[in-house]
């Protein structure tokens, strides 16, 4: 480890004796001394024989400029410079569905500074306690008021500011789980507006979240809320026709009332479902049905922060349509994008440099002066996103002096191109078709080996592609990084669909064919594979309570057991018809289609566990 002597300002040195471990250094009066200064934009730093210069514009950039510095500090006569393109950058986690632990949150709060990072926002849609509304977030692991405070205070030691990012509007169903709030529902998931007891909620919703925060910034959510108004709303608040955008208009106005009224100054609100409202229920419109706001909505629309999000948007001319409409109701657009990973157990890495140049350029000269990157998965771990989140940062700034994979891996223990061995187990579709992109590591597990729901979307190869995987993945585990653990996880993953993958075609092809001697290898398989299917069980039960609380596991535990059920379902149903016991098995007989005969044959995208384990709702 280098020995490192620091002279800076004692503000953070709490935060430097929290990264030692991670960037392999010790502090020492004997060691190589950095001395580290408040000065000019950005970050600069100079090696030199005896001591490193390290100059940095805001406070918010110390961490990242302070990595470089402990990194570089033996080559003497070089020159590093880093700055970032915008004020602020971002990251925004879903912990709603999957709650991310405190120690998780904590552990980012790192990453965030080192990479440079400004913000984290915590998205919690009812996973958070209220004041006076106990059966608020009841039951499904919400944060304690300690819990965020905690994390807060953490954030500040490292210059990262917690933010909150809740709903007010849709996304609230965990609510309506309980008749407590049945009175407040208008319609799917969306709250009843103009309604006092929604209301009431909303500022103790406030209320509570001034007591956790010291930010000033809050958001407010109201997104994908298209069908507000045609629930209760019509039958208990207004049957006449109303225009839904100036409901809408009214609504924010009215939360936006109640954030102010609690400290929440600086608020903002997702763009879309206002253009959803005005564009006919399209999100990325055609261009016959662009057309201005009304002078009417520009004119009534209250003064808040817009944050302007498309993930994958690659073409800045897009960039710029979509933004010259959004600056009609707000003079204040932000722009937010996104880590690629959400339906599966791993993550999709390669996506974002496709379009993080054209976000960089639509956000420069549209003058955005904040880019948030969101992550929208519960699954797994924010950490597995790393090489995402090194890509966006490094693509939105001015560097010089350093190699790309050098620091990445100096930062995580891994090459970048190593870390992206983490989205092997859904590149199967790269051998067969253009990768377009697709969860097969999350269908090929889940697919029922009877219903054989996901049959045509599985190719011939996939068992021994899982099998090349899993090796891969084993031997990148065994690096010395606090990574690791997530090519441990995966590479039990990739076993396990090794086994699984084309067991439910394995069984129809034999079943089709009469051949009761290939049924009767497979029955005897089906233990194996029950076997691997619980080493991946107890794998993800310590991953996800590594990164998660621990409760909504309970998800995961019925899901599984689920699965293991219908394995030893399968293997009785199979020998009862290879023993005469029966002639025929009725979920073999029935033709097997593609879940979309536009993708037949191909990889795709699907997340619904219910379904590829049923393959239809029921009410049983």
């Amino acid at each position: 480890m280098k020995a490192i002597a620091y002279f800076g300002d004692e503000k953070f040195l709490f935060g430097i004796k929290e990264l030692q471990e991670q960037l392999r250094f010790t502090l020492s009066g004997e060691g190589k001394k950095i001395y580290c200064t408040q000065s000019g934009t950005g970050i600069s730093i100079d090696v030199e024989a005896d001591c490193v210069h390290f100059y940095y514009g805001k406070e918010k950039e110390f961490f990242r400029g302070f990595a470089l510095a402990v990194e570089y500090a033996e080559s003497v006569g070089k020159h590093l410079e880093a700055e970032c393109l915008f004020d602020e950058f971002g990251t925004m986690h879903s912990c709603s569905a999957g709650i991310k632990s405190v120690e998780e949150i904590k552990t980012f709060i790192r990453q965030s500074a080192i990479l440079g990072y400004t913000y984290i926002g915590l998205y919690t849609e009812t996973t958070y306690e209220v004041e006076n509304e106990p059966y608020f977030g009841y039951k499904a692991g919400r944060y304690k008021k300690d819990e965020i405070i905690e994390m807060v205070s953490y954030g500040e030691q490292f210059q990262v500011e917690i933010i909150p990012y809740i709903q007010t509007l849709g996304h609230m169903l965990p609510l309506f789980s309980w008749n407590e709030y049945y009175s407040v529902k208008d319609i799917n998931d969306t709250l009843l507006v103009e309604f006092d007891r929604t209301y009431q909620l909303i500022e103790n919703m406030l209320k509570s979240l001034r007591s956790m925060y010291k930010t000033n910034r809050i958001n407010l959510g109201m997104d994908e809320a298209y069908f507000m108004g045609f629930g209760r709303y019509y039958w208990f608040i207004d049957d006449k026709p109303k225009d839904r955008i100036q409901l809408y208009i009214d609504h924010v106005k009215k939360v936006l009332a109640l954030a102010n009224k609690y400290g929440f100054t600086d608020a903002e609100i997702w763009h879309d479902n206002i253009f959803n409202m005005k564009f006919k229920g399209y999100l990325v419109p055609p261009k016959e049905l662009w057309q201005p706001f009304d002078e009417e909505i520009t004119k009534n629309f209250p003064d808040v922060k817009i944050r302007f999000w498309y993930y994958g948007l690659n073409d800045v001319s897009e960039f710029d349509r979509y933004f010259s409409y959004i600056k009609m109701l707000s003079n204040n657009v932000q722009f937010a994008s996104a880590v690629f990973g959400w339906y599966s157990f791993c993550p999709q890495q390669y996506k974002p440099p496709r379009f993080i140049e054209a976000t960089k350029d639509g956000c420069l000269q549209n003058g955005v002066t904040d880019i948030l990157v969101t992550i929208w998965t519960g699954k797994i771990s924010p950490l597995t996103f790393m090489a995402s989140f090194y890509d966006f940062i490094e693509g939105c700034s001015k560097t010089l002096g350093y190699d790309k994979n050098d620091h990445f891996k100096f930062l995580f223990g891994y090459t970048y191109d190593e870390f992206l061995a983490l989205d092997l187990p859904d590149k199967l579709c790269f051998y067969t078709q253009q990768p377009t992109g697709g969860n097969p590591s999350f269908y090929c597990l889940v697919d029922d080996p009877l219903l054989g729901i996901a049959e045509k979307h599985i190719p011939s190869h996939a068992e021994t592609y899982f099998s090349v995987c899993a090796k891969k993945l084993d031997k990148l585990a065994k690096r010395d990084s606090f990574l690791s653990f997530i090519f441990k996880f995966e590479s039990v993953l990739c076993k396990t669909l090794s086994y699984k993958a084309l067991l439910s075609t394995k069984i129809k092809r034999a079943y089709d064919n009469g051949d009761k001697e290939a049924l009767t290898k497979i029955i005897k398989d089906i233990p194996k594979i029950s076997k691997q299917v619980k080493i991946f069980y107890t794998e993800y039960k310590n991953y996800w309570k590594k990164i998660n609380k621990h409760t909504q596991f309970a998800i995961f535990d019925n899901r599984f057991g689920g699965l293991l059920a219908r394995l030893d379902y399968a293997k009785e149903v199979l020998l009862s018809y290879v023993n005469g016991e029966i002639e025929y098995i009725e979920e073999l007989e029935e033709e097997r289609l593609p879940i979309d005969r536009r993708t037949n044959g191909k990889i795709i995208t699907n997340a619904n566990w219910d379904f590829l384990s049923l393959g239809s709702k029921t009410r049983l």
